[in-house]
């Protein structure tokens, strides 16, 4: 039995981090540091209540019991209760989130605004480089993946900051004022992953399927008269859209 439970807890110690990394995505990765602040001897304090309720409440088997048991555990470990307090703040930011909820909370409210753009842009990284390694958008710019690995190690740093913060290292305001430059930075990066992305492959495609759509419309769906000289600058203007789109499509490559 001690064997099983045992095996329960760590089941539930996984499963809960997965949980946590799916509201926080800047540990996406960074399980680890999670894991070094799990409190086993309050996941084993909770599993032994859990099992007192069931033994006098509900009628479970053995496999039953065990079901129950990972999802209680789980279910507490994601919402804090089996991180030991540090870690409540810097992975939950406990703290911040019992102040955004108060009246007057406009600070707080921004700076849990910032944790989750940094958990956005490091999950977008994320996304950015698993498509270059599935090839799944061909050859991806260099910059477009040095931006992506400056956005990951944006988000380490950022949990580097909390660690020092929490752990005595960084005064309050050095702490907010890194943290400010850390968002900023990301936007930046992210801005730079757009502005890459906009003129040299979207703008083109735009005008490419515009000039098509005007062909389509301009051959008429039921055989309209060809030779009119309405018909005919249809055709040239969707024409031209067309070989400009290719122009732009064909510069931009040359770029990279």
């Amino acid at each position: 039995m001690p064997h099983q439970q045992k095996t329960v807890i760590d089941q539930a110690i996984e499963d809960g981090i997965g949980e946590i990394v799916k509201r926080h995505r800047k540990f996406e990765g960074r399980e680890s540091v999670i894991r070094n602040y799990i409190d086993k001897g309050a996941l084993q304090k909770h599993q032994m209540g859990l099992i007192s309720y069931a033994k006098q409440n509900l009628n479970m088997n053995q496999n039953q019991l065990t079901n129950y048991l990972l999802e209680g555990l789980t279910k507490y470990i994601a919402n804090g209760g089996g991180l030991e307090d540090k870690g409540k703040e810097i992975i939950l930011k406990k703290s911040l989130e019992d102040k955004a909820k108060k009246p007057f909370g406009f600070i707080s409210q921004w700076r849990l605004l910032g944790e989750d753009y940094i958990g956005r842009a490091v999950q977008f990284a994320r996304n950015l480089e698993g498509y270059a390694a599935n090839g799944n958008m061909g050859n991806m710019p260099p910059e477009l993946l040095e931006s992506a690995r400056n956005l990951k190690g944006l988000g380490w740093s950022d949990v580097i900051f909390d660690e020092m913060r929490y752990n005595g290292l960084m005064t309050k305001g050095e702490y907010n004022s890194t943290k400010k430059q850390v968002v900023k930075a990301a936007e930046r990066e992210v801005e730079k992953i757009r502005g890459y992305a906009t003129p040299g492959k979207i703008a083109p495609l735009i005008l490419g399927i515009l000039g098509l759509i005007v062909l389509i419309i301009n051959s008429g769906m039921t055989g309209a008269v060809i030779g009119t000289p309405a018909k005919f600058a249809g055709g040239f203007l969707g024409t031209i859209l067309i070989i400009f789109s290719c122009v732009l499509l064909l510069i931009s490559s040359k770029k990279r």
